[in-house]
């Protein structure tokens, strides 16, 4: 805005540019968000409480969605108001909401893909643990790095303001002698600085956490909570659903032989 303040018009295109590509992303966003809402959540309970025998209308489903557009745009300007408590950049935000929402669903989706002994309550234990453990980190290292009040810059209850602006006429030695000054050294907690810690890791370890969490939690309470319909379920899985090293090799070993015919031809 400073450099282009002197062409006339450029600014307001500038403005409008900003507008439009923040729009764009979150208009998609909050349909996306509706949607999501309407048929996974009020749909399922709307026909749960007619006994599936009836089925939303169109004209309610068109205005229920209306009214959920409403209430998550009111929501997410609500929101954009607390980014100046934070104490980072929007990018540091998006990014560690993407960690500590998108983290728990990669962990679940990788835990389906790399092992055959996890089960449906094993994935959604280890999903709701990693949760809950990436928002108390979410939360904490806001609140534990947090940006300091900002001290007031005011002289009008100083008591020594005319001590020290004469202090430049009066001899060093006799000011030092006239002044008494008493420090207090408030005691460290050791055990309470060192769980801060935990804290303030960076944003960037949030996903790695979550599918740590994910696979020790998900397996181990695969383990415990086993039976017969579920060890059933890992046998009829699908093998193509399951990720192994040894066709990553076979594929690698059929396109090495493809690119060797390609080029002798």
């Amino acid at each position: 805005m400073e450099i282009l303040e002197i062409y006339p018009g450029l600014p307001g295109l500038f403005i409008a540019c900003v507008y439009s590509a923040a729009l764009s992303s979150v208009s998609s966003g909050i349909n996306s968000l509706c949607a999501v809402a309407l048929h996974d959540f009020i749909y399922p309970l709307y026909e749960k409480r007619h006994n599936n025998e009836k089925k939303m209308s169109m004209k309610s489903s068109l205005l229920l969605s209306k009214l959920l557009v409403a209430l998550f745009g009111l929501a997410t300007i609500g929101f954009s108001f607390l980014c100046q408590y934070l104490g980072s950049t929007v990018l540091q935000i998006s990014l560690s909401i993407f960690g500590l929402l998108g983290g728990p669903l990669l962990g679940v989706i990788s835990l389906g893909m790399f092992t055959r002994k996890a089960t449906a309550k094993g994935a959604l234990v280890g999903l709701a643990v990693s949760t809950a453990v990436n928002l108390m980190l979410g939360t904490g290292s806001v609140l534990v790095n947090k940006l300091p009040p900002f001290k007031s810059l005011s002289v009008e209850k100083c008591s020594n303001l005319t001590a020290m602006l004469n202090a430049t006429t009066t001899p060093a030695s006799t000011f030092l002698t006239n002044t008494t000054t008493t420090i207090t050294l408030a005691p460290q907690n050791v055990a309470l600085e060192s769980f801060k810690n935990i804290f303030r890791i960076s944003y960037y370890w949030f996903s790695v956490v979550s599918i740590l969490i994910v696979f020790s939690v998900g397996l181990l309470v695969s383990y415990l909570t086993k039976n017969e319909q579920s060890m059933r379920a890992c046998e009829e899985l699908d093998d193509n659903l399951v990720f192994r090293f040894s066709d990553l090799i076979h594929h690698s070993d059929s396109f090495e032989s493809n690119l060797s015919k390609v080029f002798q031809i």
